[in-house]
């Protein structure tokens, strides 16, 4: 049978270097193949090559591409011509691929109007069925919202609805679920796996969550630094794998670790029936309609405590996250920090309860001023209260920058550093004044496994020589197995269910906890 995509010693460079070096590898016709492997190994430059999209900075060196048997050229007719009907591409981020200024339905359309000979009613028909397909309720009213209306999930189904329109014969997903929930993403790649079943659509999967491989992949290929490490069945290949790469990439996935015992003590912070509304976007002269984001939350964290906050997108964790730390105005309810209220505080009272609580955000890139040194962004809060002179302040950074692995790093520029990198720096940052309280949200949803697992002992470890409690915002409850002690679900702005980690994960008791955990992609190998 005649492979639908066949790479032949492919290579590309950038700047003279390789960043895909020799690569081969084939798909059939229906099957599904991963290429897996961290940020940098080549395997997004690799998807980008088969489509003829590589960026500026980026040309193919050598090998060859073929389709169907037939070869492709970068910015030939005849790779135009394919795309679409031939080779569909799914992006990590719909709304950067979906035009702002127009209408879904004209998106949609404009496949349609260029590979086929249908109507305009026609393609409207095609284009409603679709959308009901793929979930999106009262499609042809749908047709005229602009992508801003839809939430991110909605946003990916309806990219993935405009590319599976056309029955392409290769479907390539380039890290699609990456800033997903662990419902939407489950909900997303079922839907993209059974509609390349149905349409008999071979996928080539481009990820970094071997979760996802173990699932959805018949094959996986894993890259590191350009080049092929490993490749075979996706199940036995993740269960045993023979390269030292690979078994770094499995062992790097979080797993459960021994209960901690805490000691019991009055709780350091308390929300007691806490309220957080928004006013939705109204028409003009309108009076807003109120959001009930957080609806009469009680949330206690002890001394030492870590506590996981999950729940889906919209679910309400990270406003709750900020409201604890008076970053977002409180509609109702208390706060208590050390037994006093702080719900009211203003001026210097409410700053000595923000120095001793400190947060980590999910992208250090946008929250660290690009324009600072590393050493100077650590020791910055440290001129709060004044008192510390600009070479103690330093050498205090620079202490801090060794114990996080950042140690000779403190005169580069955030943009010097990785992503990894980046995220040890806003730790560092939040930990200097050595808080009470660390809030994190999101910290490592957006890294590498192998990362995560770095910026994850870290966190640990600081954890355990400081003392701080720790609220951990998150929708990935296999990091939950890793760092919580106990387990905090949301729901639609409220607590659904509350207990030990080991109780909850293993014995959860309200049906949106067992959703949540039935659509985590475990550890391969691990009962889900």
């Amino acid at each position: 049978m005649t492979p639908v995509l066949e790479v032949d010693r492919l290579s590309i460079a950038a700047g003279g270097r390789r960043v895909v070096d020799g690569l081969s590898f084939r798909i059939a016709p229906g099957e599904a193949l991963a290429l897996v492997g961290e940020s940098g190994s080549g395997k997004s430059a690799t998807a980008r090559a088969v489509i003829g999209l590589l960026p500026p900075g980026l040309a193919p060196d050598g090998g060859t591409i073929r389709f169907g048997g037939a070869p492709l050229e970068a910015g030939s007719a005849t790779l135009r011509k394919l795309r679409g009907p031939g080779i569909g591409m799914v992006f990590q981020e719909p709304m950067t691929s979906l035009n702002p200024a127009h209408r879904i339905g004209a998106q949609m359309e404009e496949g349609l109007a260029l590979h086929t000979r249908l109507n305009r009613a026609e393609r409207r028909e095609a284009c409603i069925a679709m959308l009901e397909r793929v979930g999106i309720t009262d499609a042809s009213r749908r047709l005229e919202a602009y992508p801003h209306e839809f939430s991110g999930g909605m946003r990916q189904r309806i990219m993935l609805a405009s590319v599976m329109l056309l029955k392409p014969r290769l479907l390539i997903a380039d890290e699609p679920t990456t800033a997903l929930d662990s419902l939407t993403q489950a909900e997303v790649m079922d839907l993209m796996s059974g509609l390349a079943r149905e349409q008999g659509t071979a996928l080539l999967l481009i990820t970094h969550d071997l979760g996802l491989v173990a699932r959805y992949a018949d094959r996986a290929l894993v890259m590191q630094h350009g080049r092929a490490v490993e490749e075979g069945p996706a199940a036995p290949l993740l269960d045993n794998p023979r390269e030292a790469y690979t078994r770094a990439l499995v062992d790097a996935l979080p797993r459960r670790g021994p209960a901690r015992e805490v000691p019991p003590a009055p709780p350091l912070i308390e929300a007691r029936n806490l309220s957080v509304t928004y006013p939705k976007r109204g028409a003009l002269f309108r009076r807003a309609e109120m959001f009930q984001a957080v609806d009469g939350v009680s949330l206690s964290i002890h001394p030492g405590e870590v506590v996981a906050l999950v729940g889906g997108s919209g679910s309400g964790k990270t406003t709750l996250g900020r409201a604890m730390l008076r970053l977002v105005p409180v509609s109702g309810g208390q706060l208590l920090f050390q037994g006093a209220d702080v719900t009211a505080r203003t001026g210097p009272a409410l700053l000595d309860f923000r120095l001793a609580c400190q947060i980590v955000f999910q992208d250090p890139y946008s929250s660290l001023d690009p324009r600072m040194r590393v050493r100077d962004i650590v020791a910055e809060p440290l001129r709060l209260p004044g008192g510390m002179a600009l070479d103690e302040r330093h050498r205090r950074a620079e202490a801090l920058l060794e114990e996080v692995g950042l140690g000779g790093l403190g005169a580069r520029f955030p943009h010097a550093l990785s992503g990894g990198q980046r995220q040890r720096v806003a730790i560092a940052r939040a930990l200097v004044r050595d808080p009470a309280l660390v809030v994190a949200d999101e910290a490592v949803s957006a890294l590498d496994a192998t990362v995560r697992k770095q910026v994850l002992g870290l966190l640990r470890e600081q954890q355990r020589r400081r003392g701080f409690a720790c609220l951990f915002v998150t929708h990935d409850l296999g990091v939950v197995e890793e760092i919580a002690d106990r387990i905090v679900v949301m729901q639609h702005g409220r607590i659904v269910e509350e207990g030990p980690r080991d109780v909850v994960l293993d014995a959860p008791r309200h049906d949106y906890t067992r959703a949540l955990l039935a659509a985590a992609l475990r550890r391969p190998g691990a009962a889900a």
